[in-house]
């Protein structure tokens, strides 16, 4: 459903039209709201030091997190200790003491599941004290009570939250994907007209292009620097140290943020790695429940010179059938990823977790072939030879 209506967002059809006296109402709605906090009528709390608001004007993920991230570390590098707020959408209970709803992330013991991806990848990578709350204002309140020696707050989301005062707007916008079909929700993706990043301190755009100039302070941004995280000791690691880390070990799984927009390639790659591992999911199975307990019983018989009752295995040979027609569907798969992936070939906005996913299915695949190699070509003729020789009598 999410799919289709992002789908629906990117052009101009039945479902904006269908939703269009709703986007009226939201856009009138939007306006008026703007409208009373700029008249002060509804009332902005100023925090006692600067706050960077960081937000897009669109739903979804543009890169204001990697922002907010090099934000804070370009402020800790320039000698100002500060903090960050923001959303949060985990499932913290409320307490009944804290009405707003405000909890401190901290790094060494917070979970996504409960505070949200964000905030945790904020307060693990940047080490700044970090408040969640659905009301900002609030969350900026309890920081500085809490950490006086915070100079500088950072709103991780927050543009629309006209509530908090700030001093620095900067909107992030997708160079791909841009504003879908430039309508407002729900017809379009827009939390607000394009027309707002006029009225920004400065627009960031994150890949893509920037040759359309919605502010006369906008700049290319470009993710990389990835790191991998070990969810079991928060341990951090750049891609490099992980290749390193992970040869020769057995890699359970690897969850990577990827833009399946720009590169849909990626989502049939990701779908064809999920067949290929069920299938050796089952053929792994099959070996260590008959092939090699049969294997090891004729082994057995050839050693001691006698022979071995193998009536209830029956024939390897269909087993074998089953299992070299299991190597060919592999085969067949990893052939695909290779067409979709132009043979492991980057494309030229590839970060590093994007080498490194391509290097791994490279080095997998390698060790497959060797893998069916030694099954069908050694394995299997010499079991098979065994076989044969036990059932005409001829190992004693």
């Amino acid at each position: 459903m999410r799919d289709w209506v992002r789908s629906e967002w990117e052009r101009l059809g039945g479902l904006a039209l269908v939703m269009l006296p709703l986007t009226l109402l939201f856009a009138v709605a939007t306006w008026f709201r703007r409208a009373l906090y700029t008249l002060r009528i509804l009332p902005r709390w100023r925090a006692p030091v600067p706050v960077i608001v960081v937000g897009n004007i669109s739903v979804g993920g543009t890169g204001k997190t990697p922002l907010t991230l090099a934000i804070l570390e370009l402020l800790q590098g320039r000698g100002f200790t500060p903090g960050a707020v923001a959303r949060g959408y985990g499932r913290v209970p409320p307490r009944e003491n804290d009405p707003d709803g405000v909890v401190r992330v901290y790094p060494d013991l917070a979970t996504p599941e409960l505070f949200g991806d964000e905030p945790v990848v904020i307060a693990r990578r940047s080490r700044v004290p970090v408040y969640i709350s659905p009301d900002r204002p609030a969350a900026a309140r309890a920081l500085v009570a809490a950490h006086p020696e915070v100079d500088v707050i950072v709103s991780d989301d927050g543009l629309q939250h006209y509530a908090l005062a700030r001093d620095v707007e900067i909107a992030v916008v997708d160079g791909e994907r841009r504003f879908g079909n430039g309508l407002l929700l729900p017809s379009g993706p827009l939390r607000e007209r394009v027309s707002r990043l006029k009225r920004v301190d400065a627009v960031v755009v994150n890949g893509g292009s920037s040759d359309i100039r919605w502010n006369d302070h906008q700049f290319a941004m470009r993710l990389g620097a990835e790191r991998f995280s070990r969810l079991t000791s928060n341990q951090e690691v750049a891609p490099n140290e992980f290749a390193l880390l992970a040869r020769g070990r057995q890699v359970v799984a690897i969850a990577v943020l990827l833009p399946s927009a720009r590169h849909p390639e990626l989502s049939a790659i990701l779908k064809l790695t999920e067949e290929i591992n069920a299938e050796l999911t089952a053929h792994t199975m099959e070996e260590e429940e008959v092939l090699f307990p049969y294997i090891k019983t004729l082994v057995a018989a050839v050693n001691n010179g006698e022979q071995a009752d193998l009536s209830h295995f029956g024939s390897i040979q269909n087993l074998i059938n089953t299992m070299e027609t299991e190597h060919e569907l592999v085969g067949r798969r990893l052939e695909a990823i290779r067409l979709l992936s132009n043979n492991y070939s980057l494309p030229e906005d590839a970060c590093g977790s994007y080498g490194l996913l391509y290097k791994m299915l490279a080095e997998f695949e390698d060790d497959l072939h060797t893998h069916v190699h030694l099954e069908n070509n050694i394995l299997f003729p010499k079991a098979l030879k065994m076989e044969e020789m036990m059932k005409r009598g001829k190992l004693s």
